[in-house]
């Protein structure tokens, strides 16, 4: 014989309450970071603004709006050596520059030499095979 199953109607375990509790928690977070993130734009364009308008006014009158300060010799000073600096710096990397076109162009001739051995350079002069007389003994010698 067969049994049959006991249906069972007991409760759910799961609550939907705890489960509505987070829905709810969440989407407050979420809230909250749109609205965070929409203040924070509203006031970095009224910023923006505010500096777009100041900026032509500073321009104008930057010692009037700024105390004097004691340590701006020490930084105009720093800033002097700091352009003398970068003028040499520069200054060198341009004979580096040349030094390194000469280098290459040096180079080439080399190699240009060093493959055809038995070929005077161009602009040599030939060498002469003239025979001349020695100054002391009077016989004839190669030059």
């Amino acid at each position: 014989m067969y049994r049959k199953r006991r249906s069972s109607k007991r409760e759910i375990a799961f609550s939907f309450d705890s489960f509505l509790d987070l829905v709810a928690n969440v989407i407050g977070i979420i809230i909250r970071l749109i609205l965070v993130a929409w203040v924070g734009a509203r006031t970095y364009q009224a910023a923006m603004e505010n500096a777009a308008k100041e900026e032509p006014a500073q321009a104008s009158a930057p010692s009037q709006l700024l105390p004097h300060d004691p340590l701006q010799r020490e930084l105009d000073k720093a800033r002097q050596e700091l352009e003398q600096a970068r003028a040499s710096m520069l200054e060198k990397l341009k004979a580096l520059d040349g030094v390194k076109d000469e280098k290459t162009k040096i180079r080439g001739e080399l190699a240009n030499l060093s493959a055809s051995p038995w070929k005077r350079p161009p602009g040599a002069r030939p060498r002469s095979k003239r025979i001349s007389p020695c100054p002391s003994c009077g016989s004839a010698a190669r030059r």
